[in-house]
């Protein structure tokens, strides 16, 4: 079911509103299809997570509605992104992470900039 309106405009707006940190940033030298490279940039934020914020819970904004299905199902029906999804496991269950996915437009999600050799923009301009 796709979350009510309200639902949708507050979660834009937190993300808007919030002065946000960069803690590590990807760029992939290889091409690949987008909600490949998405999933493998989420292995390496679980792995960074179970090493640092272990028995944590962590909220993770998502722009890709792909990669949300995947991490709250914990499988996808394609087998390339189902392999990744299988890689990341060890890292949530051993350092004992709950990531809490929300998801936002590409175009509000602050993360972008950096994958994209863009700056950040402040808060409230996205």
């Amino acid at each position: 079911a796709k979350p009510a309106w309200a639902e949708r405009v507050l979660t834009g707006e937190l993300i808007r509103a919030h002065r946000w940190r960069t803690v590590y940033s990807v760029l992939f030298h290889r091409r690949a299809h987008n909600n490949l490279q998405e999933t493998r940039a989420y292995r390496m934020l679980a792995r960074f997570c179970s090493a640092f914020l272990q028995d944590s819970r962590v909220p993770t904004v998502l722009d890709s509605k792909v990669l949300l299905g995947g991490v709250g199902k914990g499988r996808t029906p394609t087998p390339h992104l189902n392999r990744v999804h299988q890689s990341c496991i060890p890292a949530i269950v051993g350092g004992g992470v709950y990531f809490a996915a929300l998801h936002c437009r590409s175009r509000w999600n602050p993360a972008d900039a950096g994958s994209r050799r863009r700056r950040r923009p402040p808060p409230g301009h996205i």
